[in-house]
């Protein structure tokens, strides 16, 4: 978590512009390949603009506890991999991607250079957005197939069992 205070509550409706920024940033990021606009959307939404002072880290190499994924908004972070500087992020980097997805230590030290902002999203935020679309879209799927006549025959018991069994 970055030291600095918050400037935007998680979840608060963004600008059409900044979405969309925040939207190119990640087109190409691990984390959002597999995802479509309404969910990568959805996790935009949810993330939340935080100001980290000079000097500061906001990620520690070997960190056990990542669950944050941030994008530069402004400033300039180092990259620190056993106290060595291995590059550099700016406006539109992003980094800490591992983190939402696997419960792995972090891989290097990301401290500000300058004063900064990032937009940041939690696991938890960003595995509940995943989630729910996929179980719309599961619920979806089920009222669909409860329309075809072919499967008729099958019980409101096989429709829950459905549904559970792919979310």
């Amino acid at each position: 978590m970055p030291h600095g205070s918050q400037n935007e509550e998680e979840g608060v409706v963004k600008d059409k512009k900044i979405v969309d920024w925040i939207l190119e940033c990640v087109n190409d990021n691990l984390l959002f390949l597999k995802l479509d606009r309404e969910q990568r959307e959805r996790v935009v939404q949810r993330m939340r603009l935080v100001k980290v002072q000079s000097g500061n880290n906001i990620i520690t190499q070997g960190d056990v506890n990542a669950t944050t994924f941030y994008v530069c908004e402004s400033g300039s972070f180092d990259i620190l991999v056993d106290k060595v500087k291995v590059g550099q992020y700016k406006r539109g980097g992003c980094f800490g991607e591992l983190a939402l997805l696997y419960d792995s230590p972090r891989a290097a030290t990301i401290v500000a250079t300058s004063d900064s902002e990032v937009w940041e999203v939690s696991r938890n935020a960003f595995r509940y957005e995943v989630a729910s679309t996929y179980k719309q879209k599961n619920l979806e799927n089920v009222e669909f197939l409860k329309k075809v006549e072919l499967f008729s025959w099958v019980t409101f018991c096989f429709y829950i069992q459905f549904l559970f069994t792919y979310i």
